[in-house]
């Protein structure tokens, strides 16, 4: 073999030699990084082996069930009174019903009293879903101290990264703004809104 061609195969070894370096490298600055995301245990000096699972869902359940089906009702209430609204003097649905007897009160018309009213309602809803939603599970007050780390260690353990504690973090709301795909989904919603 001519000199030359040892010199290629030394140029080409060495460059292989280069490209294995490099990924071991990155596997490793990964694998860094990965043991940087794994949370502790929350709240490890507290003992749940006491915890009564289906007694926990049950009253997480009763909390939190009631109150979130009582919204998904009032985000129909609106789409509900257009609907009503459309078709003068018949008006369907029992609230609708009972107010369509207020036409003329405040000098307004019965099927602005539906808006009106009905739009209270949602409104007064989301004031008060302020204080009845619980943000996370460790700061949710119908829970005791060993059913909050519990189930904090649920979603620890499938892997659920709001487990260790995420705060809302302003950049992430511009991350979303600037995000073409956020644009194109509320496009896409508003023209789907718009055809019904």
């Amino acid at each position: 073999m001519s000199s030359q061609g040892r010199n290629e195969l030394k140029s080409s070894s060495s460059s292989t030699a280069e490209s294995d370096e490099k990924p071991r490298s990155v596997r490793v600055e990964r694998a860094d990084d990965v043991a940087k995301v794994k949370p502790k245990i929350f709240n490890e000096h507290i003992n749940v082996s006491g915890i009564n699972e289906r007694k926990l869902m049950r009253k997480l359940d009763w909390w939190l069930v009631p109150w979130l089906s009582f919204l998904y009702l009032l985000s129909f209430l609106d789409r509900t009174s257009i609907g009503n609204a459309k078709v003068s003097g018949a008006f369907g649905g029992l609230l609708a019903a009972a107010i369509s007897n207020m036409g003329g009160i405040g000098g307004k018309p019965a099927w602005a009293w539906i808006f009106i009213l009905e739009g209270l309602i949602t409104v007064l809803a989301g004031i008060a879903s302020f204080w009845i939603i619980q943000d996370f599970p460790d700061t949710a007050k119908f829970l005791t101290e060993e059913e909050r780390t519990f189930v904090i260690r649920r979603l620890q353990e499938d892997d659920q990264f709001s487990a260790a504690g995420e705060k809302l973090k302003l950049r992430y709301i511009w991350q979303s703004l600037l995000d073409w795909k956020t644009w194109i989904a509320s496009e896409y919603w508003n023209t789907l809104i718009s055809l019904v």
